[in-house]
């Protein structure tokens, strides 16, 4: 699962860098990625919100999603 949603971020990136791709299924999808990542994020920095969210396997986050994230937005 979590190779998965890394290669899924990675692949994010990549697209985020080839002009004329950014429509809004791909905006779609890439919230939709983000919102997964923010939730494990969320998870980890309170201990109630712990509760709430599942920690994310292994404790590991994903330390390129604000790089992918900044592809993402300044991608036109």
């Amino acid at each position: 699962p979590v190779s998965r949603q890394l290669a899924a971020l990675a692949l994010l990136g990549l697209e985020a860098m080839e002009p004329g791709r950014h429509g809004q299924a791909w905006r779609a999808e890439a919230a939709r990625q983000f919102a997964v990542q923010d939730r494990a994020y969320e998870s980890c920095a309170h201990l109630t919100a712990s509760d709430a969210n599942p920690l994310p396997p292994g404790g590991l986050l994903i330390a390129i999603v604000p790089g992918i994230r900044a592809l993402v937005d300044a991608a036109s």
